[in-house]
């Protein structure tokens, strides 16, 4: 089974977890689990910790069972700053 990938970890609120919300990668099949985690995630956040998108791994365990999502590295990294990629903004 094709699984949602999150790439790591994000160092804040370890206990949660808070995931990278830059990519997501997932399989056509999981759209509608992952709006559905979206909502939650945004209307229930798991820990009452409100930090967007990036606390949205508990809602998508939730959505599809947690051997369906995967971090894909184990390192904890920030999204807007990580030697893999540079977040640019265009104005």
């Amino acid at each position: 089974m094709v699984k949602c990938n999150y790439l790591w970890r994000e160092p804040e609120f370890t206990h949660v977890p808070i995931v990278s919300d830059t990519f997501i990668v997932f399989p056509p099949s999981m759209t509608k689990n992952l709006i559905d985690a979206i909502i939650e995630t945004e209307s229930n956040p798991p820990f009452g910790v409100d930090v967007s998108m990036h606390n949205i791994y508990i809602p998508m365990c939730n959505q599809v069972g947690e051997d369906n999502v995967k971090i894909v590295c184990d390192e904890f990294k920030r999204s807007d700053i990580n030697d893999l990629y540079k977040l640019t903004r265009n104005e």
